[in-house]
């Protein structure tokens, strides 16, 4: 069910509508409400639709950042897992290895180890 909430961004009363929580409602609008006041207090010249222009811009900036970040840790660690696979099918060639060297020998009768000479 859709929550509606009445919230005050820069002055000017809005109605929100959303599926989100009113929590989520109110910090995104607190948030939205901030960097507007910020942006306003830096050129009290700009109207609010102004303001509200650079914010948007000022946002999309920081999400383009935030995405290029996340992209870079997904490539890291994409690259740090191709490396462990590579090293877990070398550990398991190796054992399969070993294993066909223990099996070929498993059949073979053991040799008593020399004793030696004591004097």
């Amino acid at each position: 069910m859709a929550n509606k909430l009445q919230v005050k961004i820069c002055g000017q009363e809005y109605t929100l509508v959303s599926d989100d929580s009113r929590e989520y409602m109110l910090e995104m609008a607190d948030y939205v409400d901030r960097k507007m006041v910020a942006v306003k207090n830096q050129n009290n010249r700009l109207s609010t639709s102004m303001a509200a222009i650079l914010v948007a811009l000022n946002v999309a900036d920081d999400m383009k950042h935030a995405e290029a970040k996340a992209k870079e840790a997904l490539n890291s660690q994409a690259a740090e897992i191709a490396l462990l696979k590579k090293k877990l099918d070398e550990s398991a060639k190796k054992l399969a290895e070993l294993q066909t060297n223990l099996s070929g020998t498993a059949g073979a009768p053991r040799q008593q180890p020399r004793q030696g000479s004591k004097k």
